[in-house]
């Protein structure tokens, strides 16, 4: 993987934005054109449609990732190679996505509630929860498209890069803060800062982005199927009214916090400490030293 400064990462990022905003212009106009074309009379489409999500996340992150791996030489299996034996470490794994899953949804009730979230901007994501309308789509982009692009992008290439020029704290805690503006929503911010934190020291111990793409999935999916669980807890996935926030009881974030706490202590000792080892530069040895009487019968030679 190729050495970045975190001026570069933040362009990669930066990048990686733009091409998702052209991309939407066009995938949303060509929809547009194609409902006209059915039916000029239909009412307009509300709300990002998952499927422009699907095509947009992918065409992007497949641009910056290309871009990299052309510019370096780099062969794309090098994405798909494991890093290490992560099937044993998926049961801790799977307690500390609980526990992280618990405090971010009680962190995003508290940002609601000091910052409650504009009607219109619930509107344009309501279709990417609406397993009604999109029982294939909104799904399949959450869980498997989000989590495997933003991924391969934050945690394979930039966390990586960054590791090669940065200590560890700073380049996980960079890649996090890059990943949580990607978002360009203040309400999801917090959460997939926190997100990108624990992944990333996952990916640090692990060097493994199954995992990573996993716990990612399993988060998103938990927007979706919290409703679906044999359980109701307020603030969590009790039904209310869109204006109106509810907060999870004391002993459901206490359960978060013993489960997050317990799991990283778990799969920190199941997961030593990896020595982060800098690509080798091929450094040409000095030349030797001749002495005149040989270079003097050298000249003589030529």
């Amino acid at each position: 993987m190729p050495t970045l400064t975190p001026k570069q990462a933040a362009g990669l990022t930066a990048q990686f934005v733009l091409y998702q905003l052209g991309l939407f212009v066009l995938v949303g106009g060509a929809q547009g054109l194609v409902a006209g074309l059915r039916d000029q009379h239909a009412p307009a489409t509300k709300g990002i449609e998952p499927v422009a999500v699907m095509v947009v996340n992918t065409l992007a992150a497949f641009l910056v990732l290309r871009g990299q791996l052309r510019k370096n030489n780099l062969p794309w299996v090098d994405f798909f190679r494991p890093r290490a034996k992560w099937v044993q470490l998926l049961p801790v794994f799977l307690l500390i996505m609980i526990g992280e899953i618990v405090l971010i949804s009680e962190a995003s009730n508290g940002m609601q509630a000091v910052l409650p979230p504009p009607a219109w901007l619930r509107e344009q994501f309501s279709p990417m929860n609406d397993l009604v309308g999109h029982p294939f789509s909104a799904p399949f982009t959450l869980i498997v498209i989000a989590a495997v692009t933003e991924e391969f992008l934050f945690r394979g290439l930039i966390l990586r890069g960054l590791l090669h020029r940065l200590d560890p704290v700073r380049a996980v805690v960079l890649s996090a803060l890059l990943f949580a503006l990607m978002h360009l929503n203040p309400w999801q911010m917090p959460g997939a800062f926190f997100i990108g934190l624990v992944f990333g020291w996952v990916y640090l111990r692990t060097r493994s982005l199954t995992l990573c793409i996993a716990g990612h999935g399993l988060h998103n999916a938990m927007s979706l199927l919290a409703n679906g669980l044999p359980f109701t807890v307020a603030g969590f996935n009790q039904a209310h009214a869109s204006n109106v926030v509810l907060f999870q009881p004391w002993w459901f974030n206490l359960i978060g916090i013993a489960a997050l706490a317990f799991g990283a202590y778990l799969f920190n000792r199941m997961a030593p400490v990896l020595a982060w080892i800098p690509p080798v530069q091929k450094i040409e040895p000095p030349p030797l030293p001749v002495s005149a009487s040989v270079a003097d019968g050298l000249a003589g030679k030529i």
